[in-house]
Parts: structure tokens; C-alpha cells; sequence
């Protein structure tokens, strides 16, 4: 299904209504004192984060930072719980955080862009487009560099 997304807002708060996404709403900024929401991936391995190709994602990325924006699939259990939490911690002015371990045991955090619940037949699948300072590594394929690779180039 393709996701596009609606615009509508007031003076300094843009809203985005997009069915069935959900998508956290630009705001200027979040005050310092609310608590954010935080989803934590409890069991399973980690998460693996492909480049965000949608183009509406782009519209949330903005600010004066360069951040990745990625899509993660988890498959759940409570879904649609996961999707309320996010809906109301947006409506709250809050962000919403996916919490997760690296591989090499660390935790991490990523914000939380847009949310999305399919119904798969393992159970739910939750899709999340966060935001990243960087992609992993493992989320390039080395065959997306071959084009870019000039081999008739000196080396040095």
C-alpha cells in the first residue's frame, strides 16, 4: 500500500495525517522537561536498518543537522499498543525513541520518524522509519558501490 502523506496544520505546528501511518508531527521544538516515549526491542537480534527511499520521509528529516533515515521491520505481538503509545506521545509533544542493543552488546537509541502496523502471517509486523546519524555498515550492499568505483583511476 502506498503511503501519502496530507499536510495540515497552524501557525508554527504542522500536523501530518497519513492512513494508516502514523507520522510524529514537526514542531519547532520539544521542551526539555517531557520525558520521551521509549520502545524497547526486549529480545531477538538486532534490528536491521535499511535507507528510507520513500520520499515523503525527506519532509521530517529537515533541520541543521544531516541525519539517515532508515526503515526498520519488527514483527510484534502488541502492535497496535506500540501504535497508541507512539500516537500519543506525538499528540503530547513528545519523541519517541526505538531502544535496542547493537550486536556488540551496546544500547542505542534512534528517533522515531513514522510508524505503520501490517498484518503478516507470523503475527504483526511494525515498520519504523527512524532517524540515525549514520547507517550501519551491513545496510549498503557492496555491489551498490561498482558503479561508482573508476578502476582505470592511479592508486597510490
Amino acid at each position: 500500500m502506498d503511503c501519502t502523506p496530507v499536510a495540515s496544520g497552524g501557525n508554527r505546528k504542522l500536523t501530518l495525517w497519513l492512513d494508516p501511518c502514523m507520522i510524529r508531527p514537526l514542531t519547532q521544538e520539544t521542551p526539555m522537561e517531557l520525558e520521551p516515549e521509549k520502545i524497547t526491542i526486549v529480545e531477538g537480534p538486532t534490528p536491521t536498518f535499511e535507507p528510507a527511499g520513500d520520499p515523503w520521509i525527506y519532509a521530517l528529516n529537515e533541520g541543521p543537522l544531516l541525519k539517515q533515515t532508515a526503515r526498520c521491520l519488527l514483527r510484534t505481538m502488541n502492535g497496535v499498543s506500540l501504535i497508541q503509545r507512539c500516537q500519543k506521545a506525538w499528540g503530547e509533544n513528545r519523541d519517541v525513541f526505538l531502544e535496542y542493543r547493537e550486536s556488540d552488546g551496546y544500547r542505542k537509541e534512534a528517533l522515531i520518524l513514522a510508524a505503520r502496523k501490517d498484518e503478516i502471517e507470523e503475527g504483526q509486523l511494525l515498520q519504523l522509519w527512524i532517524q540515525l546519524d549514520a547507517l550501519p555498515e551491513a545496510a549498503f550492499d557492496d555491489n551498490d558501490l561498482g558503479g561508482d568505483i573508476d578502476e582505470d583511476a592511479p592508486t597510490e
